[in-house]
């Protein structure tokens, strides 16, 4: 009679972990490839269909759904938005996307989860990261419960403040909110380049 030994149970686990695991990998980059294919032949997921070409997706490009719906958001208010590849050897933070014609790229930032008591505070501090990345910043914030415009106002005011502070040029903030709430402010004698 045969009996099997603790290393040959343990060759047979790690086989079979081993096997999983290429099994995974190659899932992902199945999933990545094919998304990949989709962005470069112009599709993209639901969130960003359906706006008579107003979002692009630049080849190498790979937005994340909270970069769609809010492309998806900007092109059904009739911007146009050009989502931009990233460098994945560059250590430096890259824009997100670029509006329009301008000549400056834009951040994309998403907020929804701020619990603190200074909400203005908090996306305060989004706001100034985005603004390390480019010039231009739009934030989503449509699922912020509780944010008002008051807040919006107040977010702004101060992440200007800190961009100032740190010799960083601010362009554009926009930035909605839940029920309506859009407020921009656009500084249009910039120069960034």
């Amino acid at each position: 009679m045969l009996t099997a030994s603790p290393r040959s149970n343990n060759d047979d686990l790690l086989k079979i972990l081993l096997t999983l695991t290429i099994v995974v990998f190659i899932f992902g980059l199945t999933q990545l490839a094919s998304q990949l294919l989709r962005a470069s032949n112009g599709e993209t997921s639901s969130a960003a269909t359906n706006h008579a070409g107003n979002i692009i997706i630049d080849s190498g490009a790979t937005p994340n759904q909270n970069e769609l719906d809010a492309a998806a958001y900007l092109a059904d208010k009739g911007h146009k938005v050009r989502l931009l590849p990233r460098d994945p050897s560059s250590t430096q933070p890259q824009p997100d996307a670029q509006l329009d014609d301008d000549d400056f790229p834009t951040e994309i930032k998403t907020v929804g989860d701020i619990s603190s008591d200074n909400i203005p505070a908090r996306l305060a501090g989004r706001i100034r990261e985005g603004l390390g990345q480019a010039p231009s910043v739009f934030v989503d914030a449509r699922k912020q419960a509780g944010l008002t415009e008051d807040q919006i106002t107040e977010a702004m005011r101060r992440a200007i403040g800190m961009a100032r502070d740190a010799n960083r040029i601010v362009r554009r903030l926009h930035i909605v909110g839940p029920n309506g709430t859009d407020v921009l402010w656009d500084y249009p004698n910039v120069s960034v380049k």
